[in-house]
């Protein structure tokens, strides 16, 4: 495609991205070398590259899905890197992911993750609307998942916690593509503070930054 004739080939840890089972593919075919880099130090290593810096550095990669080099999900990491390597210096706690790959577009479900981790048993007790717009049964179902012995995905994922956070405000239990949730969580704390949350806020308009905003997610 670039007229190049490729010394080694990089690849991302995920074992299912079809980009790394056509990376080692032709590695294999042309006998180069496979460079596995893990997904959230090619983040931070690329913005090292934009800016000429040469690192150390501490880098923040917030994301959706990244295969980790301890076979979980991360998203919400905290690196110190170089472009030869990282140390995982912080990250989320880790959290289920109960059904898999639903949990990606079933917000609802990285929520109830999120409340069985937080209150245990006691998350029974709350009035929680979840379980009434996904049906009751359904929510103790997956609740009983989370409790059992069988194996399931971990994740320290940023982009899986905004998910969680979107159900949990009725905003979106269901996404149609990775990320969903969170872009409708977004449009959602935008509108509020374009409307009464600018003036409780103290910044002029939606175009500030929402950091600013103590009262946005509270």
């Amino acid at each position: 495609m670039f007229a190049i004739e490729p010394q080694a080939i990089a690849y991302d840890l995920h074992p299912d991205y079809p980009s790394t089972r056509f990376a080692l593919d032709y590695a294999e075919e042309h006998n180069l070398p496979a460079i596995g880099v893990q997904h959230h130090h090619a983040h931070v290593a690329s913005v090292m590259a934009e800016y000429g810096l040469r690192g150390p550095v501490i880098g923040i990669a917030y994301d959706g899905t990244g295969y980790g080099s301890d076979g979980t999900i991360w998203g919400g990491e905290i690196l110190v890197a170089t472009y030869e390597g990282f140390e995982r210096a912080a990250h989320l706690e880790y959290v289920p992911m109960p059904g898999g790959e639903k949990a990606v577009r079933e917000a609802w479900r990285m929520a109830t993750s999120w409340l069985n981790h937080v209150f245990g048993k006691e998350v029974e007790k709350l009035d929680i609307g979840i379980a009434q717009r996904v049906g009751t049964d359904k929510w103790r179902k997956l609740l009983s998942l989370l409790r059992s012995d069988l194996p399931q995905p971990q994740t320290s994922s940023m982009g899986r916690l905004f998910d969680a956070v979107a159900s949990l405000l009725g905003i979106c239990d269901f996404g149609a593509y990775e990320g969903h949730p969170a872009i409708w969580l977004e449009m959602e704390a935008a509108r509020w503070l374009q409307s009464e949350g600018s003036e409780k806020c103290g910044v002029p308009s939606v175009s500030a930054n929402l950091r600013n905003c103590p009262l946005l997610l509270s």
